[in-house]
């Protein structure tokens, strides 16, 4: 499906992370915009997705994978980072030098 914000991921991707930067995390996640195809009511997406509780800054218990930062170094810690189940699956995990 096409993401009005597909157009400026490298934008995306460089305001993570400076917001890395700015608040000192190893872990860091955003809001995603979640955009229904043009047919779908609003009430519909409002209902699927939910609202955004999270002010910027607010410490996050429980938080999705998508839109998420994470150190070298932490996942350096994780053995093993990655579940080799969801390998081939379709997701893409970009690693920034």
């Amino acid at each position: 499906m096409y993401s009005p914000l597909s157009a400026n991921i490298g934008t995306i991707w460089q305001d993570l992370l400076n917001k890395q930067k700015e608040y000192q995390v190893d872990i860091l996640t955003s809001h995603v915009i979640s955009v229904g195809e043009e047919s779908t009511p609003k009430w519909a997406i409002k209902l699927i997705y939910g609202k955004n509780s999270f002010q910027e800054g607010d410490l996050a218990p429980v938080f999705y994978t998508n839109n998420l930062l994470i150190s070298r170094k932490t996942l350096e810690t994780v053995n093993p980072a990655f579940d080799e189940r969801f390998a081939m699956t379709g997701q893409v995990i970009t690693i920034l030098h």
